[in-house]
């Protein structure tokens, strides 16, 4: 029986070898083409979130400041209506009168306004004393808290939070060319690892980005980390790379960015597509004819044509109770402070009152940021011609008025038309009218739209008997504080 032939081994030339080499180098290329856009793509998303959180911090700065305006235009003057109407801070007052005569003196001196600045300090001593017992502890203790919230702030202003780089995050740079043999060629082959560490240094990073593991909500809370002091001023390293680093094969170095791109894909869903895609404006439909209609009614109040119909016939029914005050927006405080110094410095405010567009005085009005005033239906037109969109404000509607850039958003301020009534009026009296005709005025006019309301007629009568009797003791009024009467127009129950 004849041996078994075997098949001869044919030995790879140096052509051969050459063209492997060739070809590996090709591979190594484009990887490392793909690997610096993949990066140039994750250092895009970071800088987009970076600049998204710095808007966001912004937005809530501006909002806490408005809140806090908002809240002490509010709670100041509640604070001094509940000190004046408290009988038990008044009656001990008037004890403390008894036995200090020079507090008397001051008092009757200042409700005469012919109190010195002494006799104000002695009086508003007296109140501080009746109202915190001790003043001076109390003092003491305004001081030390003053004096740690300055020092927070301090801190806050020259430490402030130092926000991680992406860039530590990411893998160093690599050779061009991947050595095909060798335990440093394979490590530098693995980019597995590179891409798992990239991802996970996103996920740490990015509180954009949503993740869609199957963990709890719960966890993912008691997953992060808390801000402490130190952990506010550290800088975070790069993240170090497992010991047990699996070898790709050079055969599979092809499909590896594949992996990443479907990898990236699962984990971060239309990532991809929105590097790569501009934004699109979005286009609103124009809303029917029906929907127009509709949208001209708004708190029972309609407007028939270009200037709205008066007032209507006087109501039987009672105007509804709310068991708290309105909320003022930030934007409507300015304007009506606007009003008061522009009236008080003897100027016309009968232009302000005119819809910017249609330049008519309605009832039914809204303020932009601008402090510029519309109407309704002026409002209603502009954004529906910029649903038909521009070659240069695009689908956006601006205000009229030359020089205002201020974008018609559908945020605006409403302005009720019982404080429009009252600003007509308001501009029709001289600079110095006070503050009792004004409220005077506003009662007046709710006793005429709710005749059976009685609790706006004994405000009413008890608003007329105290104005008699500063007229009979010839004590000057204050000065008429518009945030107080548009308060009262809008409720004056």
């Amino acid at each position: 029986m004849p041996p078994p032939t075997l098949p001869l081994l044919r030995r790879p030339t140096a052509k051969d070898l050459r063209q492997q080499l060739h070809q590996l180098s090709d591979t190594a290329q484009a990887l490392q083409a793909e690997r610096i856009g993949l990066e140039y793509q994750l250092r895009s998303v970071h800088e987009r979130t970076t600049f998204n959180d710095n808007q966001i911090r912004r937005i809530m700065n501006e909002l806490d400041q408005r809140l806090f305006k908002e809240h002490r235009s509010q709670s100041q003057p509640d604070f001094q209506r509940g000190v004046i109407a408290n009988d038990l801070v008044i009656d001990g007052i008037c004890t403390q009168m008894q036995l200090n005569s020079h507090l008397k003196g001051a008092v009757e001196a200042i409700s005469k306004n012919q109190g010195t600045i002494s006799e104000n300090n002695l009086l508003l001593m007296a109140v501080l004393n009746e109202l915190s017992g001790d003043p001076y502890h109390f003092a003491h203790h305004v001081a030390v808290r003053l004096v740690e919230y300055s020092q927070v702030k301090d801190q806050e202003r020259q430490n402030p939070p130092v926000h991680p780089s992406l860039t530590s995050a990411l893998p160093g740079p690599i050779d061009p060319y991947l050595a095909p043999l060798g335990p440093a060629g394979a490590e530098k082959a693995s980019t597995r690892a590179i891409r798992d560490s990239t991802v996970i240094s996103l996920r740490s990073q990015s509180p954009s980005i949503k993740s869609e593991d199957g963990s709890s909500e719960q966890d993912e809370h008691a997953a992060l980390p808390t801000r402490s002091a130190s952990a506010l001023n550290d800088l975070p390293g790069p993240i170090p790379m497992s010991a047990a680093v699996t070898v790709v094969p050079l055969a599979d170095q092809g499909n590896i960015v594949a992996h990443g791109m479907s990898a990236l894909q699962k984990n971060f869903p239309g990532l991809l597509e929105s590097l790569s895609k501009a934004p699109v404006a979005r286009i609103k439909p124009a809303p029917a004819a029906g929907a127009m209609a509709s949208l001209g009614v708004k708190r029972g109040r309609e407007s028939t044509d270009n200037n709205d119909s008066p007032p209507g016939p006087v109501k039987a029914g009672k105007k509804a109770r709310i068991g708290k005050e309105p909320a003022i927006a930030h934007t409507f405080v300015l304007f009506m402070k606007r009003l008061e110094q522009l009236h008080q410095s003897g100027q016309d405010i009968g232009a302000i009152l005119k819809c910017s567009r249609c330049q008519a005085i309605k009832r039914d009005v809204r303020v932009l940021n601008c402090l510029h005033l519309y109407c309704h239906r002026c409002i209603l037109w502009l954004r529906h011609e910029a649903q038909k969109g521009d070659a240069v404000r695009g689908f956006q509607s601006f205000c009229v008025q030359p020089e205002c850039k201020q974008v018609v958003s559908g945020k605006t301020t409403v302005i009720d038309s019982e404080i429009m009534e009252f600003l007509q009026w308001y501009d029709k009296q001289s600079p110095a009218v006070t503050s009792l005709p004004a409220q005077l005025n506003v009662l007046s006019s709710a006793v005429a739209k709710y005749p059976e309301d009685d609790e706006i007629k004994h405000k009413l009568e008890q608003m007329q008997l105290r104005y008699k009797t500063l007229q009979a003791n010839a004590v000057m009024d204050v000065p008429c504080d518009l945030m107080q009467i548009a308060k009262l127009a809008r409720k004056p129950y």
